[in-house]
C-alpha cells in the first residue's frame, strides 16, 4: 500500500462518532480504535488492547503502554522526519503516560478522535506540537 492510501484510508474515518474502546468504521471509536481500525484495514490483523476504562491504559509516568504498543506493531522513526501516514503519540499531561494518538494526513494535519468529538482532521499547531513524545510508521506502507 502507498502512503498516499493509507491517507485517504484515515480520512474516510472522518466523522465515525467517539466511543471509548470502540473500532468500527461510521460506528465508533476513540483515537487508539481508530489507530486500530486503521491498522486491521492494512494488515488484516485486528489488535485487542487489554480492557481500559476512560483513556487508554495510562498511569503515573513510569509503564508507557501505548508507547510500548506501537514499538511493537509499528516501525519508530525521528519525529522531525514525519508525513503523511506518520502515527503520532502524545502525552496530553506532563505527568501521565502518553495516552493519545493519531494518524497524519499531511505535514501539518492529523486524523484523530477524542472524548466528545467524532472523527476529524485537525492541524497539529502548537497545542499538539508541544505534546508529541512519539513518531512512527506502519511496516507495510511504502513511501
Amino acid at each position: 500500500m502507498q502512503v498516499e492510501e493509507l491517507v485517504t484510508l484515515a480520512r474516510s474515518w472522518i466523522g465515525t462518532p467517539y466511543h471509548k474502546m470502540a473500532a468500527v468504521k461510521g460506528r465508533g471509536c476513540d483515537c487508539l480504535g481508530l489507530l486500530r481500525g486503521v491498522y486491521a484495514e492494512v494488515t488484516g490483523e485486528l489488535i485487542v488492547p487489554p480492557a481500559y476504562k476512560g483513556r487508554p491504559p495510562r498511569a503515573a509516568l513510569g509503564r508507557e503502554s501505548m508507547l510500548e504498543a506501537a514499538r511493537e506493531y509499528l516501525v519508530e522513526v525521528p519525529v522531525y522526519t514525519r508525513g503523511p501516514g506518520t502515527v503520532l503519540v502524545f502525552r496530553v499531561h506532563p505527568k501521565l503516560a502518553a495516552w493519545h494518538c493519531g494518524i497524519m494526513t499531511n505535514s501539518k494535519d492529523m486524523v484523530h478522535s477524542h472524548s466528545g468529538r467524532e472523527v476529524y482532521e485537525v492541524t497539529l499547531g502548537q497545542r499538539w506540537e508541544q505534546r508529541v513524545v512519539g513518531a512512527f510508521k506502519f511496516p507495510q506502507i511504502e513511501d
